[in-house]
């Protein structure tokens, strides 16, 4: 009997950790990979990017660093595996009503795009097979996948919820040559526009991606002349 009681006092401490929430901290090596491919991506209009994204957790929320760079096709169209190795680190906060982590997590990712269709992302280990062509059917849908190509891409699982970071910001580390590319893809798509309104915005965004101040000018002159709360 007095084992058993011994047993319970030992247990009851970890019991209330638990029922009050358990901080569990952990650190371990990431392999991520994505295998090469040269399935259906022979097109001269075919391009593949690779994402690297450095994702910061902190309770429900997500965000990061990310840098999105062509990779070069091979002569028959295919593009090499790409592999990532990282140390994810960080605490995980076990709770009955609501768990989430707090930390830093790595990852990659490769997004195929193609003018006129959705644009196709792989994430780590995903099979090849995922690469499908599906036209988009309107301009909005061709402005969607550029704003796709650009997008901070999310790590983490559900109930995480992704701070996406509009290019040009502070987490998106620029590429020149995928700017300016995503720039023309916006060109073209105002061309496609109905409206003056929708064609201005287009070449907005294709000015911010060209020139980076402008994108600065812009968010500053609409924090000056939001309402300040009394």
């Amino acid at each position: 009997m007095g084992h058993r009681w011994r047993i319970v006092a030992c247990c009851l401490p970890l019991g209330i950790l638990c029922l009050s929430g358990c901080l569990i901290p952990y650190a371990y090596p990431n392999l991520s990979y994505v295998p090469g491919c040269d399935l259906n991506l022979k097109m001269p209009d075919c391009h593949v990017f690779r994402v690297d994204v450095t994702a910061g957790q902190s309770d429900l929320q997500e965000d990061g660093k990310y840098t999105v760079v062509e990779i070069p096709r091979r002569s028959d169209g295919s593009f090499p595996p790409q592999f990532g190795l990282s140390i994810d680190s960080g605490v995980y906060v076990a709770n009955p009503a609501l768990s989430f982590n707090i930390g830093c997590l790595h990852s990659i990712r490769v997004k195929i795009y193609r003018p006129g269709y959705q644009l196709v992302e792989l994430k780590p280990w995903d099979s090849t097979e995922k690469v499908q062509w599906h036209p988009t059917t309107n301009w909005i849908e061709q402005e969607k996948a550029i704003d796709a190509l650009l997008e901070l891409p999310k790590v983490g699982i559900p109930p995480v919820i992704v701070n996406h970071t509009p290019p040009c910001d502070a987490g998106y580390i620029s590429s020149k040559a995928t700017d300016l590319f995503a720039a023309a893809e916006y060109e073209r798509v105002a061309a496609l526009a109905p409206t003056p309104e929708d064609a201005a915005r287009l070449r907005q965004k294709a000015e911010q991606l060209r020139n980076p101040k402008v994108k600065a000018e812009t968010d500053s002159a609409i924090t000056q002349s939001t309402p300040k709360s009394p």
